[in-house]
């Protein structure tokens, strides 16, 4: 980590004494970008060794990762926002992603038991379903219902 925020604070010198204007035009954009970066980084250093770990642990470093994206749609609204219409699990493993886009309705048709339907949804629908399983306005209620769709399915 050392290594790095020196090679980092050496190229923030460098280009906080670089004068674009000695450059083509149409590299002069970029340098000044990259001049802004370098002096934000400054600031936000400690940050970067604070969270270090975390994003490391957070991108699969040792174990794998994973994580579930509960996309909706806010033109059937819904407690959470919206109706679930898809979902995508993104698995981190040694920084390295890979996403598996699910479709609710496949996923729901796996469903073989009738599950009992919040008082709610029993004039909207038949049976309970991943789909509407966001139906509470406590968001980690609807979360832990999504969770157990999930597995179930």
């Amino acid at each position: 980590m050392d290594i790095i925020y020196k090679h980092i604070e050496d190229s923030s010198a460098v280009f906080s004494l670089l004068d674009v204007s000695f450059f083509p035009e149409k590299y002069q954009p970029v340098l000044r970008e990259l001049q802004s970066v370098f002096y934000y980084f400054e600031g936000y250093k400690q940050y970067y060794v604070d969270y270090y770990d975390l994003a490391l642990e957070l991108l699969g470093e040792k174990d794998l990762q994973r994580y579930l994206f509960v996309f909706q749609n806010s033109a059937e609204i819904r407690p959470t926002g919206g109706f679930i219409g898809s979902l995508m699990l993104l698995d981190f493993l040694d920084g390295v992603y890979t996403q598996t886009p699910i479709d609710v309705y496949k996923l729901d048709g796996q469903l073989t038991e009738k599950i009992p339907i919040p008082y709610g949804l029993q004039k909207v629908a038949e049976n309970f379903y991943l789909r509407d399983s966001n139906y509470w306005p406590d968001f980690p209620q609807s979360a832990e219902q999504i969770s157990w769709f999930l597995e179930k399915e």
